[in-house]
């Protein structure tokens, strides 16, 4: 009866943040007030309502407005729960805001329909950052990855459609004061090797102290990024190996049809380097870390319970506000080449140019003044910007070479180092990968578990999974491929023809490549 209760009272509650996001757009859409009369308003709509992120666009959103006195931009936070059904039911009913959030329930055929592409855009420079370091940049290269990441380039679609505002990477937390009991020290670990001493310190420090103290606080939301970047770290010549294109991009693509066709699995070198690595860092969480949720891990560390958590940069304000110690931040702890284990097939630590750009923005096709939209995201992301978004919202703009607020440092992408092997989203490219790994992960970190008898009991359904994704993607890659095929004919029977008709027909014949080796890999 109390988990029924429960339940109506959820949907309650979620129906009516639903109905309040879908009035709010309504009443903006056709409510009129002195302050908009006669000028022009942009709605701009997003999912982040977490400390620090209204306030900063807000603070971004006056800045702009003072020197457009003739344009309004108004923030409509919407909660995160109701965001996939309210954002295709404002895109279906013709009421999207001009301005939309993309990533969740985003997809080819959503952007393609109700987004414009901004790719003519991105490949001039920015008129903000004009006297700034960024200066001569074409736009995208102002972004650590070019504007070629999830979300943003759509690569059946041969479009950039989106905007990011914020770098998200991985960091190591630690616990300064109890740091110094453990080692006599604050500095925290740099590499993988002292950061093995460090746990082995924590360890005895924990025995002789007693009590329920682990010495990382872990839980499956953040296992995840962690085990992403450990096979990113780890797989550089499995990557070598495997990329017939010498593009040197690790896709799920290139990833799931290497696996299928025998070219590397568990088994690999580089992959059994990232299950020591993974299994290491798992036996100094709590048993059953896997089943805990973000906010159990923080209690924990906010508590005092562990002296280090591996959590994002998103974190950082949170940490801050709720801890009452002070935080030493690190990199996560990799191996570098010269470790005595695992660093004799490491060609060094992969740089953190593939860390996430984040809270990506898309103009869409329903926006009236769509060259106001893209000047109100040309700002956003600008140097001058991008210094004071940082300090207001206590995360990493986007934006290339900022002048960061010395608190926030330690977060700076660091862009040398040989290319990062593998890589993926294991939650959003490759489900089916991420059921298998939260599935199995247990029989990694059981106390008479060894790499090899894990090896032994998961390469099947490891294959599996890879298998079941690959059919995804090829499905996906046939529709776009015929689609590709009717908008090239209407590129070629143009007089003269289109201007992009040369680069579909490159775009199309890969294409068709990448189609062959993947149907002659889930053939097999």
């Amino acid at each position: 009866m109390k988990d029924r209760l429960l339940q109506k009272i959820g949907f309650g509650l979620l129906a009516a943040a639903f109905v309040f996001a879908a009035g709010r757009v309504m009443f903006r859409s056709t409510g009129t007030t002195a302050r908009t009369s006669g000028k022009i308003v942009l709605r701009f709509a997003h999912w982040n309502l977490h400390g620090g992120l209204r306030e900063a666009y807000e603070q971004a959103i006056a800045s702009y407005e003072k020197i457009h006195p003739d344009i309004i931009v108004e923030q409509m936070p919407v909660p995160v729960r109701v965001w996939p059904t309210w954002q295709r039911t404002q895109l279906v009913g013709g009421t999207a805001p001009d301005i939309i959030q993309l990533g969740r329930g985003t997809n080819d055929e959503i952007v393609s329909r109700y987004f414009r592409p901004l790719t003519a855009e991105v490949i001039q420079p920015n008129p903000y950052n004009a006297g700034t370091p960024l200066a001569r940049e074409r736009w995208r290269d102002t972004f650590a990855d070019g504007l070629t990441g999830d979300n943003v380039y759509f690569p059946n679609l041969q479009e950039i459609y989106g905007v990011p505002t914020l770098q998200m990477n991985m960091r190591a937390f630690y616990n300064r004061e109890l740091l110094e009991k453990i080692t006599g020290r604050i500095e925290p670990p740099q590499n993988y090797a002292d950061f093995t001493a460090l746990m082995a310190k924590t360890e005895a420090w924990a025995r002789a102290r007693g009590g329920n103290f682990v010495p990382i606080a872990g839980s499956g939301d953040y296992a995840t990024h962690v085990f992403q970047r450990l096979i990113q770290s780890q797989t550089q010549a499995e990557l070598y190996a495997n990329d017939p294109d010498h593009l040197r991009t690790g896709t799920l693509l290139l990833m799931g049809t290497a696996v299928l066709s025998g070219g590397w699995d568990l088994r690999s070198p580089g992959m059994q380097r990232v299950l020591t690595l993974f299994q290491s860092l798992g036996r100094e969480m709590a048993p059953g870390f896997f089943q805990l949720k973000r906010d159990d891990a923080l209690l924990a560390f906010a508590q005092q319970s562990s002296l280090v958590i591996l959590s994002g940069s998103w974190d950082y304000s949170l940490i801050q506000r709720e801890c009452a110690f002070p935080v030493a931040v690190a990199p996560l702890p990799l191996p570098t080449p010269d470790d005595p284990t695992f660093g004799r097939d490491l060609l060094g630590v992969a740089p953190e140019t593939q860390s996430s750009l984040d809270a990506i923005y898309g103009v869409t096709q329903a926006c009236l003044h769509p060259e106001v939209a893209v000047d109100f995201l040309r700002y956003l992301t600008s140097y001058r910007v991008g210094g004071q978004f940082a300090a207001t919202s206590q995360r990493l703009p986007s934006t290339l070479g900022v002048d960061l607020p010395e608190n926030l440092r330690p977060f700076a992408l660091r862009m040398d180092g040989p290319v990062p092997g593998l890589n993926f989203s294991i939650n959003d490219s490759s489900p089916d990968f991420g059921r298998w790994l939260q599935t199995n992960a247990f029989r990694l970190f059981e106390p008479s578990a060894t790499v090899a008898g894990f090896t032994d009991q998961t390469a099947g359904s490891f294959r599996a999974a890879f298998a079941s994704d690959l059919r995804r993607v090829h499905d996906t890659q046939i529709k776009t491929s015929r689609r590709g095929d009717s908008t090239l004919v209407a590129q070629l029977v143009g007089d003269p023809p289109g201007i992009k008709a040369t680069q579909m027909i490159t775009t199309q014949v890969l294409r068709e490549m990448e189609l062959y080796r993947l149907q002659n890999a889930l053939d097999r």
